[in-house]
């Protein structure tokens, strides 16, 4: 107590503030962040940090073939969205609290998926630099659709034998 008694109110003052703004600071941080798990690093802003992330699935990218379009998650999800974003639930993303907004999808060019002869790619949806949800797909008529991991057990998979039953 003897620091605190030679300290002036104004002092005091201030150390306290300043203790209250790194609290909040702390507790912003902590409301804003991605709803996936927290040791995968979400951030998305930079091509980078895209093939990162993807990287964290075992996926090798070609950054060169990346693209990108946007798009607008709907207000009300049909048949086809629910099922997708079904994907995007047993992953840990939920696009329903994105209905309406405005997202930008990158998609990246798979290298390494195995046992597949059609081009596989990841689309990665994106808003304010963040990862929101994504797949990795083909564009083929018999093609697959599954979350961003091969494992089964973290995802859903829409098309080839997933939906014959």
């Amino acid at each position: 107590m003897f620091f605190l008694t030679k300290m002036n109110k104004r002092t005091v003052l201030t150390v306290i503030a300043m203790v209250l703004v790194v609290v909040a600071l702390i507790m912003i941080d902590r409301f804003t962040e991605t709803p996936t798990d927290s040791s995968l690093d979400c951030r998305a802003e930079t091509q980078a940090q895209r093939v990162d992330f993807l990287k964290n699935f075992g996926w090798e990218t070609d950054s060169k073939g990346e693209t990108s379009d946007i798009i607008v998650i709907p207000e009300v999800f049909d048949e086809v969205y629910t099922k997708y974003n079904d994907i995007q639930t047993a992953q840990g993303f939920d696009l329903s609290a994105y209905r309406g907004k405005t997202v930008t999808r990158y998609t990246l060019p798979i290298l390494n998926y195995p046992d597949c002869d059609d081009e596989v790619f990841a689309d990665i949806l994106v808003l304010d630099g963040a990862v929101i949800g994504g797949d990795v797909c083909t564009y083929s008529s018999d093609g697959f659709m599954h979350g961003f991991a091969l494992d089964e057990t973290t995802g859903l998979m829409i098309g080839k034998e997933a939906l014959s039953d």
